[in-house]
């Protein structure tokens, strides 16, 4: 039978996403760029996509990066084909700030192993049952180290 590498599981905070959706550089764009190169697999649920929508449809925000209805549709296509889309149905409670228990639940109903956010409430957690919560620089590191905790990707299935 043949081996193949297990694939982080990470679920992206909204902010992250936003960023790198409308900036080219920077790390969440390099971030978003691992993901479409199979680098990891995201996790989401549709309201996480939902929050995302509400943000990136925001007048001011359309306005400056000038967004068309077209590049955000094909966005959010492209993050439910290619992602792993969870139901949502977990509830958490457990973030100071109760919009960011979507992610907590969405990580822990999606087994992820990784959640990325620039979030201070959620960053504080620093674990969430075994979930890790980290930045997107450092989720950048371990990407191109391909490794977790020294382990070779392929050795961790």
């Amino acid at each position: 039978m043949k081996k193949y590498p297990k694939f982080l599981k990470v679920v992206v905070d909204t902010n992250i996403l936003v960023s790198s959706f409308i900036c080219e550089k920077g790390n969440p764009a390099l971030l978003m760029n691992a993901f479409k190169n199979n680098e990891f697999e995201l996790i989401s649920s549709s309201q996480l996509m939902d929050e995302f929508i509400e943000v990136i449809e925001r007048p001011h925000i359309r306005h400056k990066y000038k967004l068309t209805d077209e590049e955000i549709k094909d966005f959010i296509g492209y993050i439910y084909r290619k992602a792993t889309m969870v139901l949502g149905i977990y509830e958490v409670k457990r973030s100071e700030d109760p919009k960011d228990n979507m992610f907590l639940s969405c990580a822990l109903e999606g087994a992820a192993d990784y959640l990325v956010t620039g979030d201070p409430h959620l960053g504080n957690l620093k674990y969430y049952h075994g979930i890790q919560i980290i930045t997107v620089k450092q989720i950048l590191e371990l990407l191109k180290r391909g490794s977790v905790s020294g382990l070779n990707l392929e050795d961790r299935i």
